[in-house]
């Protein structure tokens, strides 16, 4: 289980986990959240308001703290770097979404137990099936020995099968809305791969546990 773990962070991030290179960062949600009041005649209200915001962004902060280990490096650099430049636009919100997928990711490959309530799920329906054969030759197409070529078709095939194993579990929680255009994404044969269909669906399974509707916790 503890290769096929390694094996599906590698294979569907590329990249290290977010704490090693991104520092989880310290926002100015007074500045944002002022902003978001900024507008409000009612005076009394408006401090109210500021003071719910705040609130609200000091929790939300706790969650994404918690999670922000299992994000993918390179989103959460993106969003550091090009969304908080402004510190009126400094809220812990956009941050929660730049770890949704790492997280969904994560929930799939067990680094994460996610419980998901009975009445959670959204649909009862199989993972798609994608032609993995005509995927995994597209993919060694430029290898000419044959031998090693059908090794390697036969290694992408067990990897393809892995990974339809690790989603099926949570296909259940992804949005209608998405399966569709998830299946539209891995239409193309470059893209017709479970790990391209994990990614994609990642979001929609990590979303809960960093906004806390569920319960998930590191398994070690």
């Amino acid at each position: 289980m503890r290769i096929l773990v390694v094996g599906l962070v590698f294979l569907l991030t590329q990249s290290a986990v977010a704490d090693d290179q991104v520092p989880f960062p310290a926002l100015n949600t007074q500045a944002y959240c002022s902003a978001l009041v900024s507008k409000m005649l009612d005076k009394a209200e408006q401090k109210i308001e500021l003071n719910k915001c705040l609130v609200d962004e000091a929790a939300l902060k706790l969650k994404v703290q918690k999670f922000w280990r299992f994000g993918i490096a390179a989103s959460q650099l993106n969003v550091v770097q090009n969304y908080f430049k402004e510190e009126r636009h400094q809220t812990y919100m956009t941050l929660a979404g730049s770890i949704e997928q790492g997280v969904g990711i994560a929930c799939m490959d067990g680094r994460l137990d996610c419980r998901y309530p009975a009445d959670f799920f959204l649909q009862m329906q199989t993972v798609p099936q994608l032609d993995s054969e005509t995927y995994c030759a597209a993919a060694v197409n430029n290898e000419t020995d044959k031998a090693v070529r059908f090794g390697k078709i036969t290694e992408c095939m067990n990897r393809e099968q892995q990974l339809k194993t690790l989603l099926q579990p949570f296909w259940r929680v992804v949005h209608p809305r998405t399966v569709e255009n998830c299946q539209s994404f891995v239409s193309n044969i470059k893209r017709h791969t479970y790990g391209a269909l994990s990614l994609c669906a990642a979001n929609d399974v990590g979303g809960p546990c960093v906004r806390g509707t569920i319960e998930c916790n590191p398994r070690n």
